[in-house]
């Protein structure tokens, strides 16, 4: 696998940096750039999201970290491990996902408990959690109405067993009866005085683990539980609730020749009522002891120092053969002590959209330009994010208007302006111009509108002498006839000027003239046009067809050159 990825991005970065090279027309050279697809760091399909910040701990980095996270379907503020979307997403929260910092990794989790249309308890495994005072980011979306939940507590946590099959095989019963419900889905222990014993087969937990169980009890008042530091049937702690008065909430050591009560106190339960018991094994030396996610105790006396990993599992104590107890779900997941806490929510993102068609600015449509004259483009970036702006554009130039083989095409141009300068060809015509741009996101928008321009030029097309006379003695007139060349439009004097021998010619309502005296200097005298003055275009370039006019004094002859 890793040789197949070498050679992908060898590959890719040989076509990255090099890029196409094609020809168009005329011989022009087209460079294309390679175009990466849309990615913007998004989840495909989920409507919104929104960051949060786990803030690491001072017990240190850790990896593969579970993290519980309150989602309500309804309003409020978001803070902690609460956060809500606003009637955003499914009833059901089959929508939610998570994601890594990159905003498109999923993240494992396993959804603990809901209530339909107000909230849902999550558990999220986090890959890398740094240590205080650093933190890590991660996403949750939500907002796609088609999709259900990928809820997975095998995926999420080193341990998990949720009893909805028959995995029996994956444990051992040390002691007393059990029956694995799959129809209920619950372990169901008891049926027998006394205690019933279970653990997960050939599996050590160490220190640094928190043992989550969901329980209940019926009829009576059974103990019912986790075993944890299971060295043998002997030596291992009890973790357990009950409805025996006083010691609702205890914990026992079992220890050969020392066994005895870590704690035992009053708390109010009820028998068949669902309660969330966690045992997190900080160390050696400290226990605490949760009840429905509240700290109800916390141990750092009477353990023994020597334990520091053993096996675990599911221990209830019966006084009668009609009492059970029931498990409904049972995990093992990361414990440190000071646990990561939750930092600050961003607010809701949208999806990055991609740019809007660039506005086109200059040059305006059918503005005129010399032939081979390098003209500066320019745009307006649109995006409907705000805030956003553009990472690259493409321009192409053609004579066709559905650019179906580009004059001039830029190929993607990795740049925040809103400009190119390009040369134009030296061919009179119709030329049409336009632009696409990418976003921050590097999302592709549309092609702009395609705006025309033209290359164009004076053209003389036509000269002489007025009557075709020259009177030595007196002098004469020379005269031309110029045109815009693209569409044959007149060049008169409310256009501009013409020049002959850089004098101001005249128009005179056909054409343009200069009188010109007879000279005794020289044989002859030649008539050519010189430059032009364009108030209408600001055009330069003349094509002058007619050619130059040449008087002869001497032989008294005129002759035009072209």
């Amino acid at each position: 696998m890793k040789k197949y990825y070498a050679g992908v991005c060898l590959l890719f970065c040989f076509l990255l940096f090099f890029g196409s090279i094609t020809e168009g027309k005329n011989g022009s050279i087209i460079f294309s750039s390679v175009e990466e697809g849309v990615d913007g760091g998004w989840l495909s399909g989920w409507q919104y999201r929104k960051s949060h910040e786990i803030q690491g701990s001072t017990a240190g980095a850790v990896t593969d970290y579970q993290v519980m996270v309150v989602v309500h379907y309804g309003d409020g503020a978001d803070s902690g491990q609460d956060v809500y979307l606003n009637g955003k997403c499914r009833t059901d929260f089959g929508d939610i996902r998570f994601t890594d910092s990159d905003g498109v990794t999923l993240l494992d989790y396993w959804m603990e408990s809901y209530v339909s249309g107000d909230y849902a308890v999550f558990w999220v495994e986090v890959p890398n959690i740094p240590a205080d005072p650093d933190n890590t980011v991660i996403y949750i979306y939500y907002g796609k109405s088609d999709a259900t939940t990928t809820s997975n507590g095998k995926n999420t946590f080193p341990i998990f067993y949720n009893f909805n099959t028959d995995e029996s095989s994956e444990w051992v019963l040390d002691a007393g009866q059990w029956q694995w419900d799959t129809s209920n889905g619950w372990l169901k222990t008891g049926g027998v005085t006394g205690q019933t014993r279970a653990r997960v087969k050939d599996t050590t937990v160490s220190t640094g683990q928190a043992i989550r169980i969901r329980i209940k009890w019926a009829p009576d008042n059974p103990f019912v539980g986790t075993c944890f530091a299971y060295q043998d049937s002997a030596n291992f702690y009890h973790h357990r609730l009950s409805t025996y008065s006083g010691a609702q909430h205890s914990m026992y050591r079992f220890q050969l020749g020392n066994n005895g009560y870590l704690f035992s106190k009053s708390y109010s339960t009820s028998t068949d009522t669902w309660y969330i018991l966690e045992t997190r094994w900080i160390s050696s030396t400290k226990v605490l002891c949760y009840i429905n996610d509240e700290l109800a105790k916390t141990v750092t006396s009477g353990l023994v120092s020597s334990w520091t990993s053993g096996g675990i599992g599911v221990r209830s104590y019966h006084y009668s053969t009609t009492d059970y107890g029931y498990y409904d779900w049972f995990l093992v997941r990361k414990c440190v002590d000071p646990e990561p806490s939750h930092g600050s929510w961003g607010n809701e993102e949208l999806p990055n959209q991609p740019p809007n068609p660039p506005s086109l600015n200059s040059p305006q449509a059918n503005e005129r330009f010399d032939p081979s004259i390098s003209v500066t483009f320019t745009w307006t970036f649109n995006d409907p994010d705000a805030g956003d702006a553009q990472s690259a554009y493409r321009f192409q130039l053609d004579d066709n208007s559905d650019f179906s083989s580009p004059i001039i095409d830029t190929g993607k141009v990795a740049s925040s302006e809103s400009s190119t300068t390009q040369s134009l060809l030296g061919s009179v015509g119709l030329y049409y111009w336009r632009v696409k741009t990418w976003d921050s996101q590097n999302a592709e928008g549309d092609w702009s509108e395609a705006r025309p321009i033209i290359v164009d030029r004076i053209k003389i097309i036509a000269g002489g002498v007025v009557d075709f006379t020259v009177d030595i003695d007196v002098g004469g007139k020379i005269w031309y006839y110029a045109v815009y060349e693209y569409d044959n439009s007149t060049f008169d004097d409310s256009c501009g000027l013409l020049y002959l021998n850089g004098f101001e010619m005249i128009w005179d309502g056909e054409k343009w003239v200069y009188a010109f005296p007879y000279s005794t200097e020289g044989n002859q005298i030649i008539f050519h046009i010189t430059g032009v003055l364009d108030n209408q275009y600001g055009l330069t370039e003349i094509n002058n067809q007619a050619g130059d006019i040449i008087i002869n004094w001497a032989t008294a002859t005129i002759e035009i050159k072209k």
